[in-house]
């Protein structure tokens, strides 16, 4: 929630914290349902795969919300024009 509320206030190293938080979440999640699959489910090792799988959804949600978060900060946060006349007419923005 605290990560949240960084990004909220458009700070771009708490975006890039979110989709780093959000990777290594969803690296172990996959990790966790290779081995449950390949163990074979338990009766109470159900609950933990579907843990896993809300978690690895939320994960990877995390990790789409903080990319986008960054880019649209990064796009805002354009260096100022240059104030000396372009000498060349192919460098000339459009």
């Amino acid at each position: 929630m605290g990560l949240g509320l960084l990004v909220w206030w458009r700070l771009w190293w708490a975006a890039m914290a979110c989709v780093m938080y959000g990777t290594v979440g969803l690296a172990i999640d996959l990790s966790t349902l290779v081995h449950m699959t390949g163990t074979g489910v338990e009766a109470g090792g159900l609950w933990s795969l579907l843990n896993s799988l809300v978690s690895g959804m939320l994960n990877f949600l995390l990790i789409l919300v903080g990319g986008q978060s960054f880019v649209g900060i990064a796009l805002e946060q354009r260096p100022p024009e240059s104030p000396l006349p372009i000498l060349c007419p192919l460098l000339k923005p459009k």
